[in-house]
């Protein structure tokens, strides 16, 4: 059961208005636990002052959610290197003194950060009286930071927040650390499990996966705090374009490792040219997104590319004829946000991912092709008159209101 305290600190290195990852699942899990009636303390870093705002900023925007921006201690040159000599001079010198200061990985942008977190954080708890604490990462030493204020207050109640994989990232340096490094990094991991009241992850495989690490050794919690959909974007009341064009729509990030998903899907289109020219003609692929375009995909004729446009991209899936996704191998257990922000508008997904838990969730709902699956072409896709019609209770259970009461249940 809750508790009678109100007050919730929430800790998330890029909130809104930062622009980054991470932000608009934490940004609208505090705007619900705002309408709730909680007081929501957030601690967030200060923006990268090149980076423009999120497009999340308004949901965030309420008298109950108090935002606390604290400088950032990673060095800029380092995490947004400068180009020319000076700039590659600067780079390599922080690299060098990151790899003598830091025994773990030196690409985790909270290093450092616990000098002005710490104090702040401890204020905030004392003037408060906060139990509840919520810390979502990546950055992972921000957990680390976090679950060490147990050493001064015993009885916070802490929920941490994975949103991918630690130790198996593909990024952040994981993949190519040294064994002692690694080691650093997976004593770190497990000191957030053992400190952690609650551990969730927005993906079934990581808390399963969790379960079975340290279900038997901790009195961690572990839980699924999916993805959502936010039903004050949607605005949904108008369907399919009417015009003769068939339009794939994509948005968001290009995942890393995503090239032979894109390879696929250019064959797919190129098969579809020759086999039927007449839908080719028709058919028009939008992908919007800040991630870099590989050269392959630029020669393709009908794949049109363009920056991310924030709540726009729910008019673009609106007038769309299929959602596409795409998912490279270490997401493809990964029910991804854009995804289940695509269910209310019922719109049939054409999925490029190896199987995984995801391609299971698509055809256990029947919400669309898998275009792995050999058993069925482009061409008899958009050829079939199937209409997708998933459960509406289904959907309401992806919703920010459902997800909040979640939350709330895990709360103390």
């Amino acid at each position: 059961m809750p508790s009678t305290s109100k007050h919730i600190l929430l800790v998330n290195f890029d909130f809104p208005p930062n622009h980054g990852i991470g932000g608009r699942r934490w940004g609208k899990l505090a705007k619900g636990l705002a309408l709730n009636g909680f007081e929501v303390h957030v601690i967030k870093a200060d923006p990268v002052q090149s980076n423009k705002n999120s497009h999340w900023t308004e949901d965030v925007i309420h008298p109950n959610i108090h935002v606390h921006s604290i400088p950032r201690t990673y060095p800029v040159n380092f995490s947004h290197p400068k180009s020319g000599l000076v700039g590659k001079i600067k780079y390599r010198l922080l690299k060098f003194k990151l790899m003598f200061s830091e025994q773990g990985t030196i690409y985790d942008i909270s290093i450092g950060w616990n000098k002005h977190f710490e104090p702040l954080a401890k204020s905030l708890i004392s003037k408060f009286q906060i139990v509840n604490v919520i810390a979502t990462g990546a950055p992972w030493n921000l957990l680390f930071y976090t679950c060490r204020l147990k050493d001064q207050f015993s009885a916070l109640h802490i929920i941490s927040d994975f949103r991918d994989p630690w130790l198996e990232a593909k990024n952040y340096g994981m993949e190519n650390l040294s064994a002692q490094r690694k080691k650093v990094e997976a004593e770190k991991q497990e000191f957030v499990i053992a400190s952690s009241n609650v551990v969730t992850t927005p993906a079934e495989e990581m808390t399963n996966r969790f379960k079975v690490l340290y279900e038997k050794k901790y009195s961690t919690h572990f839980e699924l705090l999916g993805h959502f959909y936010d039903s004050d974007d949607m605005g949904i009341t108008s369907s399919t374009s009417k015009n003769d064009e068939i339009v794939f729509v994509y948005g968001g990030d290009l995942y890393l490792g995503i090239e032979p998903q894109l390879k696929k899907l250019l064959e797919d289109l190129e098969t579809l040219k020759i086999s039927n020219q007449d839908l080719y003609s028709k058919l028009e692929v939008r992908i919007f997104t800040d991630s870099t375009i590989p050269e392959f995909l630029k020669s393709s004729e009908v794949i049109k590319t363009e920056p991310s446009i924030g709540k726009e991209i729910f008019e673009q899936i609106r007038q769309s004829h299929y959602c596409l996704i795409l998912l490279p191998d270490n997401k493809k257990h990964h029910i991804t946000t854009k995804s289940i922000e695509y269910l209310p508008f019922r719109k049939p997904f054409l999925v490029y991912a190896n199987d995984g838990d995801f391609t299971a969730f698509v055809k256990e709902n029947n919400l669309g092709y898998c275009m792995y699956d050999k058993l069925i072409s482009l061409d008899e896709v958009l050829s079939s008159s199937n209409e997708f019609s998933p459960d509406d209770e289904m959907i309401s259970r992806k919703s920010l209101e459902y997800i909040t009461a979640k939350l709330i249940s895990l709360l103390k």
